[in-house]
């Protein structure tokens, strides 16, 4: 199943975010699209035996990204389930997944500048959520942000009942979008969803930076 979301449509309901509620529906992996190989992705819920969710960000579309020619083999698989540190840092963990990946990037680049190294980890898939390589990182960085959506609360619920909690510096941070439908205007829409100003103030604050 291919389920395209955060779209700028007329219909703002069509805009409201379906990775919350797919996240705990039994027995369907999610899995998200968003890097180099992210048309490639489908290969393994299209091999995987059990229903799989594809969420697309149809923002991302015409986004372009670099290739790895490794992806043109057609046993280059991205496995469900397991998380990318594609920004390794010291300071403070960020995760996001979709297009919320590419913000904390930017952001993350603007803090770099203020000598504070963030480590991106980008979900990739949303259930089965690859806890391990998020807990390891917080135990490395002693600080968590989450960007935007709903699956935010999870990943603070699951590092308040492990053990990763008691490395923790600063309590977890999330940077949402605002509580309204996604507006159809893409001024509007530039203030209701985060941007990578937003990362950065909420990073310098966990951090206790001024």
């Amino acid at each position: 199943i291919v389920d395209p979301f955060k779209t700028n449509c007329l219909d703002e309901l069509n805009d409201v975010l379906k990775e919350g509620n797919q996240k705990y529906a039994p027995t369907l992996n999610r899995k998200d699209k968003v890097e180099a190989a992210r048309m490639i992705v489908i290969r393994c819920p299209i091999r995987d035996p059990d229903p799989v969710v594809v969420l697309e960000n149809e923002v991302l579309y015409g986004v372009p990204f670099p290739v790895n020619p490794a992806i043109i083999d057609r046993d280059f698989l991205i496995p469900i389930g397991k998380a990318k540190i594609i920004k390794p840092g010291k300071h403070v963990t960020v995760v996001g997944h979709s297009r919320a990946v590419k913000t904390w990037l930017l952001g993350a680049a603007e803090l770099a500048k203020k000598g504070i190294e963030v480590e991106v980890i980008n979900l990739r898939s949303l259930h089965p959520l690859d806890t391990e390589t998020i807990f390891n990182s917080v135990k490395k960085t002693h600080h968590l942000g989450w960007p935007q959506n709903g699956i935010g609360a999870e990943i603070c619920a699951r590092v308040m009942e492990d053990e990763t909690f008691f490395h923790l510096d600063a309590p977890v941070w999330r940077v949402c979008g605002v509580d309204v439908p996604t507006p159809y205007a893409i001024t509007l829409e530039s203030a209701a969803i985060p941007e990578a100003v937003d990362v950065v103030a909420a990073v310098t604050k966990v951090l206790g930076k001024k």
